[in-house]
């Protein structure tokens, strides 16, 4: 059996790696929790004027530390504040050994690519903004982008303000929206 086989079908990271434990989480600046109208559920809010003083981060200790999670796509389920400025960091560790920062913020009007980092811009359209998953496929980025890594495992990440999060999970495998479990099962979908 793989070292990695608890990791399937998915990790639910919050609850796997325990999002309320200073032990494997850090919580710095305005983060807090309430109960969603929408969502029907507890989500974090993470705000404040500047994101990189405001943010959720696994693990606790991320330049001792590493999360070890295999799975090559990163689901998040977040509502950005509107009008506000947020950074999402996720800490690759490639079969080369080399780490690599991808990142995802409305702060990026332009796609940007360093030898050790890779910047995607987020936009948003209008004032309405919804909940949404957002789904990184890391191992399709890396051989986009950086065509000499491979893609090993999340060795951290850093969810930073301003945004309602509810939680995030990865995966091997790529989950279709609007399709229950029972109707996955029926037509074979794994």
């Amino acid at each position: 059996m793989s070292s990695s086989s608890w990791q399937h079908p998915f990790v639910n990271i919050f609850k796997h790696f325990d999002i309320n434990s200073a032990k494997k989480c850090v919580k710095n600046g305005d983060v807090s929790t309430f109960i969603d109208r929408d969502l029907k559920s507890i989500v974090y809010r993470i705000r404040g004027l500047v994101p990189a003083n405001n943010y959720i981060q696994f693990p606790s200790e991320s330049l001792n530390q590493s999360l070890c999670l295999t799975g090559r796509l990163y689901y998040l389920l977040f509502r950005p504040m509107f009008d506000k400025c947020f950074c999402i960091h996720i800490d690759i560790l490639t079969y080369e050994k080399h780490l690599i920062r991808i990142s995802l913020s409305n702060l990026y009007r332009e796609l940007k690519v360093t030898q050790a980092s890779i910047q995607f811009p987020y936009m948003t359209t209008g004032t309405d903004i919804h909940w949404s998953v957002l789904c990184l496929d890391l191992h399709t980025i890396l051989l986009t982008y950086m065509t000499n890594e491979h893609y090993h495992m999340i060795k951290s990440f850093q969810l930073c303000g301003n945004m309602f999060v509810k939680n995030c999970f990865t995966s091997q495998f790529l989950y279709e929206p609007g399709i229950d479990s029972d109707t996955a099962k029926r037509t074979g979908l794994t």
